[in-house]
């Protein structure tokens, strides 16, 4: 994962503590994972840990993850663990639980296109 527990614990505002280091919390992590990979696509990007140079062999493109696009992820994390429906029933109507705006403001300047 590019983003910790303590970092998503605090993002989400979640009780107690996060899991200790090595331990899993396997919905959140499935969360930060899928958030990961939804940066990925959407930029045309392998990302990779920060403070790390990119590997030898990396895809052309690949990037090392910085505070922008680790956001991004906290807030997809956020965004999707507190709708995990694609639309909210509300009292009095259903609002559609899209993307925040942010997520694209964030991400924008990062997409990648391969022309060739």
């Amino acid at each position: 994962m590019l983003v910790t527990y303590a970092e998503i614990w605090w993002h989400c505002r979640l009780a107690g503590d996060p899991p200790a280091d090595g331990a899993d919390d396997q919905p959140i992590r499935l969360l930060a994972v899928a958030a990961q990979r939804f940066v990925e696509n959407h930029t045309g990007r392998k990302l990779y840990p920060a403070g790390e140079s990119l590997p030898d062999g990396a895809p052309e493109g690949a990037l090392v993850i910085d505070d922008d696009l680790r956001l991004a992820i906290l807030m997809l994390v956020a965004h999707w663990h507190e709708h995990r429906e694609a639309a909210v029933q509300s009292a009095s109507t259903t609002t559609s639980a899209t993307v925040p705006l942010a997520f694209d403001a964030l991400i924008g300047p990062y997409r990648w296109f391969n022309v060739g």
